[in-house]
């Protein structure tokens, strides 16, 4: 990156409202100035009005996470973000996985060792059975 932004001669700065991946919400501002679009031949492209840019939680959302365990669906297919690496999150077992946008925030007893503001990764089926517990009132399902 160089020593500033680069003005857009069409669109000066070229701003973008930044969005919360997780609640979708008002974020920040992300000032773009002059964007090459690297595919066609658009040389001064205006920056979308809001974007998501990263898995960075607002600060609504960081306060919640901290009551809790951070529990979120993932999956190995990145396609939804262009397998941009600001958008994966890395397993326990080394594997970077994306999340698909569903998650809860649980109890730390619901958890073994759990930790308020701790993190855990889970499949679909596993998000799955949650919510679906979660709708029924809380039924264990053998």
């Amino acid at each position: 990156m160089g020593k500033g932004i680069k003005l857009s001669p069409a669109h000066g700065l070229n701003p973008s409202l930044g969005l919360c991946f997780w609640c979708g919400g008002a974020k920040d501002i992300v000032l773009f100035g002059h964007i090459h679009e690297k595919k066609g031949d658009r040389t001064d492209v205006e920056a979308p009005k809001q974007m998501v840019h990263d898995l960075e939680p607002c600060e609504k959302c960081r306060e919640k996470f901290k009551q809790g365990v951070h529990l979120i669906e993932v999956s190995g297919d990145g396609s939804k973000f262009g397998n941009n690496p600001a958008f994966r999150l890395k397993a326990a077992d080394g594997q970077f996985v994306y999340p698909t946008g569903r998650f809860v925030v649980l109890k730390p007893e619901a958890i073994k060792d759990g930790k308020p503001g701790g993190k855990g990764l889970c499949d679909k089926e596993t998000m799955d059975w949650i919510l679906q517990s979660a709708h029924k009132g809380g039924e264990k399902k053998e």
